[in-house]
């Protein structure tokens, strides 16, 4: 399934894809999406299991009805039919689910069956970032989109503080682009190495082989400019 901040083509912006429903902590980043400003892993689609945990039965009752609505806009989605997959995300954003909040928040980052429009975006990133659904990897996922918008349109000192909070929730692609600001910064150089080196400790709950190939790359490249 195709994703936001993921997909095959290139689009504004930069968040991930994570339709369907959520299986916490289980990525699967194995594919590569392409970015006019950079390229990102892609994260399939994450699954929501309740398991061993009761919930009132309104709670429940949403949650079934979010699943469906992902389930039914990953259909829509993957055959071109984008106002509907749009409709499908906005009921289950309004529902609560965080999921969906990410998904709107992609969409209307991307302008996908909707109006492009980058407030709105933040506006549902911010939403999903506070969600009080437990599923702390999509916070981090929002915190990462968000700070990449903030830094494509040049508000800095808004990217570096979502892409800290990205770096709180063990997002690990938050913690590569952050060092890839600090890098060009020759006062900034070694909290990009620190950043890189805490990255590459991470285990791959929170980031990706490919990611850490990256961060590994970009480290090297550090410690070569500071030997030279």
């Amino acid at each position: 399934m195709p994703a936001k901040h993921c997909q095959a083509f290139a689009f504004p912006g930069a968040a991930l894809f994570v339709f369907g429903r959520v299986r916490i902590l289980e990525f699967y980043l194995d594919q590569i999406c392409a970015h006019p400003i950079l390229t990102r892993p892609d994260l399939s689609p994450i699954r929501k299991i309740f398991v061993g945990v009761r919930l009132p039965r309104s709670t429940r009752n949403n949650a079934s009805r979010a699943e469906k609505l992902l389930s039914d806009a990953e259909r829509y989605e993957s055959s071109g039919h984008f106002r509907k997959a749009f409709r499908c995300l906005q009921t289950a954003a309004y529902l609560g689910d965080a999921g969906g909040q990410v998904n709107l928040g992609n969409f209307y980052a991307w302008g996908r069956g909707v109006r492009r429009d980058l407030a709105k975006a933040a506006y549902w990133y911010k939403k999903a970032y506070r969600s009080r659904s437990g599923v702390t990897a999509l916070s981090g996922v929002a915190a990462l989109n968000l700070a990449i918008d903030r830094r494509n349109a040049g508000n800095i000192r808004s990217a570096v503080f979502w892409f800290k909070r990205a770096i709180a929730m063990k997002e690990g692609d938050a913690f590569i682009e952050l060092a890839k600001m600090y890098q060009a910064r020759r006062a900034k150089r070694r909290a990009a190495a620190g950043l890189l080196r805490r990255a590459l400790r991470l285990s791959r709950d929170h980031i990706s082989d490919a990611a850490k190939e990256k961060a590994a790359t970009l480290l090297c490249q550090i410690e070569q400019i500071k030997t030279s």
